[in-house]
């Protein structure tokens, strides 16, 4: 199965935009997507564990179950602002 992942902050710079992992298989979870992402581009590994994902406008758990053709969006920790 082929998921779609919308690359936002630091994933950005890592994978571009978007990236389209394979999740071999039956089942998976959004989770099986991240580690089908960590291992296809293993800078990405260590922002993984801090890392929000969502499926159109909804946070999503780790262990939500994912279909062929979905897009996760990556939501990295945003800091900054003025002092």
């Amino acid at each position: 199965m082929r998921v779609t992942i919308e690359c936002h902050g630091v994933f950005r710079s890592l994978c571009g935009a978007e990236y389209t992992v394979e999740i071999g298989g039956g089942a998976a979870t959004v989770a099986d997507a991240l580690a089908a992402l960590a291992d296809a581009v293993p800078e990405t590994a260590g922002h993984l564990p801090r890392t929000a994902c969502a499926a159109g406008d909804t946070l999503v758990d780790r262990d939500t179950p994912v279909e062929d053709g979905d897009r996760l969006a990556l939501i990295p920790p945003v800091s900054g602002g003025q002092k």
